[in-house]
This record gives structure tokens, C-alpha cells and sequence, in this order.
């Protein structure tokens, strides 16, 4: 038998040992770039730092407006809760609302956890124009909701990551969401939304402020621990004889084999040509390997590895700007092609949009018929002028 001196002092180890271990672990900050909205004062225009998302999926509409904006448009007023400026967003009598994105500094991650938190509240009077006439001045004020998206690029909505209850208080409140992600998110988008299920669509706004960092938070999942009892060890000069010692019993553990690293057999490119060393300003590159949806715009996934290419470059090459171009064959009239050629390139650039290149780096352009590559006589001939194509516009800021 141990003495009681000996076994409080184990048990002090013990404790000491697992509080180190408890504080030692390290839980990942994100922050965000300008959480508190500030700009000047406008309608219209999203703060500095956050993308809006009206660009790709509503280009109709305006942005998010920066408030406080008072004696002017919308009547708003309220004192911030941090800095000079917050965020109004809407939602629509015509289908429409407002959303912002932002790529975060550190991707959330599956199988962590994840609090967020930022003051929010309705303001009484909001006034606009119906979307349904652009005539009747009418006051947005039906309470909305948050959503919380996470994607892989500007405003891409891959996984709902939290919503807030309907947003009707007339002053600050702060909220608080928990993320659990479960992919890989390198994005995040702020969305106001109606209250679902939407019956019928209507005209409301939130204002926004005071975001936090989004902090990495214990899941509080129930550890599964061995139920094996502790082992004491003690030293050779005060073991006791092995007569008198009880029996012992050892718990077996069995440790999988560690898995072996299989490296990733690298892939052929299907663009060799796009880089930047082989390049010149105006240089043409025809996209190989895309394909779009007989007579639509809908780009096949088999397409996504040669446009995940032209993003990796785009991506490297920060001062890159290009022209995507589309162009079709000699099959129908000028109207119907230049139309499809000029959609198709546009569906291009939003999905590289999308996955996160700046916008003011990308222009499309509809060719229509005007410039075949091969003889339209042939099968073979259309196949080839019905194509998208990049131009270099700018290699170096």
C-alpha cells in the first residue's frame, strides 16, 4: 500500500498534468477584413472589402448600401455600434436580395466548431422603390433573416452554415451563430433572406455591424476514452517483492498500421500553353476541352478541369486581366449567334468569378459568327468555330 503522501501527490501530477494539456490546446482565430462595414456613406455600395453578390446573381440591382445615410435616401439614421458605418441590406418584392462575400485568411475546416457574432436589428422606416413598377415609393420593412454560406468562391453557396431567427428588433442586438462546417470552405457569403417558407415575396431590410472574428470553439463531443485502469510505475529500489505483489492484468491497445502516403500522379495539362512565360500581350488562347449544352449556355462538368486551369493561372497571376470571348458556327442568324456566343462567355467568366478572380479582371465578349477558325462545310469545321477563347489584355499591373 501506498502512503496517503505519495498518492495526494499523484494525484496533484495528475491534475497539474491535465490542466497543462487542456490549456494547451490551440484553437484558430479567422478574421475578417473590415468587420464593421466602413466606407462613406452611400446607396448603393457595398463596403470596402466585401464582393456583392448581386453582381452574379441579380446584376439588375444595386448593392447593399453603407449607412448611416440621414435627411437622404432610405431615412436610416441609427448611431453605429462600432466605427462610423454599418450595413443595410434587403430583400425584395421581385425575387431579389442581397448577400456579400469575402474570402477568409484561413479556410474553415470539417470537424471543427466554430462562434460568430455580430450586432444586428430591422429599421422601421427603410425607404425605396417596389421593384415590381420602379414608381411607387413603398417602406422595406417586413422582417428578414441572416443566412450564413460558406463556398469556394465569391458568393458561391456550397453548405448553409447558420441563419438567424427573423430579425424584427428596432435597435441593436447582438447575435451569435455556431458553425460546424463539413467540407473545406474558403469563403464565406451574408445573405438576407425572407422567411422561408416564402409564400409570397416581399420588401424588407436588416442592418448589419460589429462583426466578430469567427473563433474555433470546442465541439463538446463526448470523448471516447479506453476504460482501462491507470498504471502506476515505480521505481526498481522500491518495488515490492514480486511474491507479495497482486496479480495484474494489462490492457492491450491494439494501434492501426499507419496508412501510406500515395502521392498524386501528376495530370497532364490540358492548357500546357497558359503561362505566363509563354504569353504576349494580345495573345489569343483557344479554352480545349470545354463544352456547353447543345444550343444553351450550360457548361458541361467534363469542361471544369480545363476552366479550373484557366482560374490556377488567373489565380498565380494576380495581374493578369483577360477577355473571354465566345464564338459560334455559321448555322443560324446573326442575332441567335451573337447572342448564344456572348451567354457562353459570360457563363466562363461567372464561374471564374465564382471561384473567387475579381471581377474588374474579366471581360466577356459575344463574337458570334464573325470570325471562323475552318470551313463551315463540315462537321468537323462547325465543331472547331463553336468556341471560347481567352485574350491577354494585361500581363503586368
Amino acid at each position: 500500500m501506498f502512503s496517503e503522501a505519495v498518492i495526494r501527490g499523484l494525484i496533484i501530477f495528475i491534475l497539474s498534468l491535465s490542466t497543462t494539456l487542456v490549456s494547451s490546446q490551440q484553437y484558430n482565430t479567422i478574421s475578417l477584413q473590415n468587420p464593421s462595414f466602413e466606407d462613406i456613406p452611400a446607396a448603393g455600395r457595398a463596403p470596402s472589402a466585401w464582393y456583392d453578390c448581386g453582381r452574379l446573381n441579380f446584376p439588375q440591382e444595386s448593392p447593399p448600401d453603407v449607412q448611416p445615410f440621414a435627411g437622404q435616401q432610405w431615412s436610416v439614421a441609427y448611431e453605429p455600434t462600432d466605427g462610423n458605418t454599418y450595413m443595410g441590406m434587403v430583400v425584395r418584392d421581385n425575387e431579389s436580395w442581397e448577400a456579400v462575400s469575402q474570402r477568409l485568411n484561413t479556410p474553415l475546416e470539417p470537424g471543427n466548431c466554430y462562434s460568430f457574432s455580430f450586432d444586428a436589428m430591422q429599421s422601421p422606416v427603410y425607404i425605396s422603390y417596389s421593384r415590381l413598377d420602379d414608381k411607387t415609393a413603398v417602406n422595406y420593412n417586413t422582417p428578414a433573416k441572416l443566412r450564413i454560406w460558406g463556398g469556394m468562391g465569391n458568393c458561391q453557396k456550397k453548405e448553409l452554415l447558420a441563419e438567424t431567427d427573423m430579425i424584427s428588433n428596432p435597435e441593436w442586438e447582438r447575435k451569435e451563430l455556431r458553425i460546424e462546417p463539413k467540407s473545406v470552405l474558403y469563403f464565406i457569403v451574408i445573405e438576407a433572406f425572407y422567411k422561408t417558407p416564402t409564400l409570397v415575396p416581399y420588401n424588407g431590410n436588416i442592418l448589419m455591424d460589429n462583426l466578430s472574428d469567427i473563433q474555433q470553439i470546442p465541439c463538446n463531443e463526448e470523448e471516447i476514452v479506453a476504460s482501462v485502469e491507470p498504471t502506476v510505475i515505480i521505481s526498481k529500489r522500491s518495488r515490492p517483492n514480486p511474491k507479495s505483489e497482486p496479480e495484474r492484468r494489462t490492457a492491450i491497445v491494439e494501434i492501426p498500421p499507419l496508412e501510406q502516403e500515395v502521392l498524386p500522379v501528376p495530370r497532364e495539362k490540358i492548357l500546357p500553353g497558359l503561362t505566363k512565360n509563354n504569353l504576349r500581350l494580345g495573345q489569343t488562347i483557344l479554352v480545349e476541352q470545354l463544352h456547353f449544352k447543345a444550343d444553351t449556355s450550360t457548361i458541361n462538368p467534363t469542361s471544369y478541369a480545363s476552366l479550373n486551369e484557366v482560374y490556377d493561372f488567373l489565380n498565380d497571376n494576380p495581374n493578369v486581366r483577360i477577355e473571354v470571348g465566345g464564338h459560334t458556327s455559321f448555322v443560324r442568324d446573326d442575332a441567335y449567334c451573337n447572342k448564344l456566343s456572348k451567354a457562353r462567355a459570360k457563363a466562363v467568366a461567372d464561374y471564374l468569378f465564382n471561384k473567387g478572380i475579381e471581377i474588374e479582371r474579366i471581360v466577356y465578349k459575344g463574337y458570334g459568327k464573325q470570325r471562323p477558325i475552318a470551313s463551315n462545310r463540315t462537321r468537323f469545321g462547325r465543331e472547331k468555330n463553336q468556341r471560347v477563347e481567352i485574350k491577354i489584355l494585361q500581363l503586368d499591373g
